[in-house]
């Protein structure tokens, strides 16, 4: 996503469409039950397809969806906490 934001591939508008899709990932977790890594990823390909016209076959969507479906669950259990300190590791190795 964020090469796909950055090269603009949906176009002078792929910042704002990059905003859209975080939030109807995040809609689709939460008019869907027990969502599957698998779903989220079909979905999110989907998007990367449909609003960029790109196709990611390097397993980081697939890689992306078993994360959001982790931090997800562990938010519904109200354990935010952990949820933040892990991306704070990412955030730290970039």
């Amino acid at each position: 996503l964020q090469l796909a934001v950055e090269h603009q591939l949906g176009g002078t508008q792929s910042k704002e469409i990059a905003k859209w899709m975080k939030t109807v990932v995040e809609n689709f977790f939460i008019e869907n039950d027990d969502v599957l890594a698998q779903e989220i990823t079909e979905y999110m390909e989907d998007l990367m397809n449909n609003e960029f016209n790109t196709l990611c076959e390097d397993g980081s969507l697939e890689e992306m969806g078993e994360s959001l479906c982790k931090y997800f669950r562990l938010i519904k259990d109200g354990k935010d906490a952990e949820v933040i300190l892990e991306l704070q590791k990412y955030k730290g190795s970039s």
